[in-house]
């Protein structure tokens, strides 16, 4: 079974540097990887031969980490379910979440799961690994889903910045082009799942500009400065203006099943290449029928 490696290449800045110093310093890798790799089934090669932590690296020297064999998570079941992977690489899996799914499973084993997906199709493809999604998405929001193939990754990319674009339809019609909203976020008391705009919430910022309207709608596109849970859906029902469909905040009931909130696009630099990746999605039919 193939082991997921990364290469990557010493300076003269690195010169006489420890290789645990270059791993921990320059690649960013943790004590708890480099620990995964020492007591696993990992290797560090330094110019393609075997190397220490003790090792020290020089200018023009090739480092690869080999990282350990994963072993996949035993609570949740590998369930087949078509998935619609967007992007692919060895470290990254990109889909295109459809609504109605969770992300993580349920207690309930027979309801699909994206979780439950990733695993099966890493048995399909015989990579051995567990479920890292870098973020979640509410059951009923579609769009892009980042998965990273293995832990190192889902580490870096946790850290680093994946700046997303969403793209939703809203009651009634905006009387503005662009704003930005500057409104803290807190839980509802009357409600576990329920949040509100309160003084006493967290700093949320969300920004939007209006794409398109009807007589009944606004359509929108959106980006966010803080990831606080529900934001765009508090926000934009202390607008008075909520999503389409979400009757959770205030929307009128809506013949489909689902609130029209969709990821459009991903930008963020890979942690391995250091590429900027921009990936991108329309959103499903039913957003243009409204």
């Amino acid at each position: 079974m193939k082991r997921p490696l990364a290469t990557f290449y010493a300076t003269a800045e690195h010169n006489e540097m420890l290789l645990r110093d270059f791993l921990r310093q320059h690649v960013g890798i943790s004590r708890k990887r480099l620990a995964e790799i020492k007591f696993g089934d990992g290797e560090l090669l330094i110019n393609h031969k075997q190397g220490s932590v003790r090792d020290k690296v020089y200018d023009g020297d090739v480092i690869t980490i080999v990282f350990s064999t994963e072993k996949p998570s035993t609570n949740i079941e590998p369930t087949y379910l078509e998935l619609s992977i967007v992007y692919e690489d060895d470290h990254l899996l990109v889909i295109n979440k459809p609504s109605g799914i969770t992300t993580i499973p349920t207690d309930d084993p027979s309801v699909p799961s994206i979780a439950a997906a990733v695993l099966f199709y890493y048995q399909e493809i015989g990579h051995q690994a567990t479920f890292h999604p870098v973020s979640r998405l509410d059951k009923h929001t579609s769009g892009l889903l980042v998965i990273a193939k293995h832990s190192f990754i889902h580490d870096q990319l946790q850290i680093s910045t994946i700046n997303k674009t969403y793209y939703a339809v809203c009651e009634g019609i905006l009387p503005f082009m662009f704003t930005s909203i500057h409104a803290p976020i807190g839980r509802k008391t009357t409600s576990i799942i329920e949040r509100e705009v309160r003084a006493d919430g967290k700093v949320a910022t969300t920004h939007l500009k209006k794409v398109g309207q009807n007589n009944e709608y606004t359509r929108l596109r959106l980006s966010l400065e803080t990831g606080r849970t529900h934001q765009i859906r508090v926000h934009l029902a202390w607008l008075g203006h909520p999503l389409a469909g979400d009757t959770l905040y205030g929307a009128l009931r809506h013949t489909s099943d689902r609130y029209f909130l969709h990821v459009e696009e991903l930008l963020f630099s890979h942690p391995i290449t250091n590429e900027c990746l921009c990936v991108r999605e329309q959103p499903p039919e039913t957003f243009r029928d409204l």
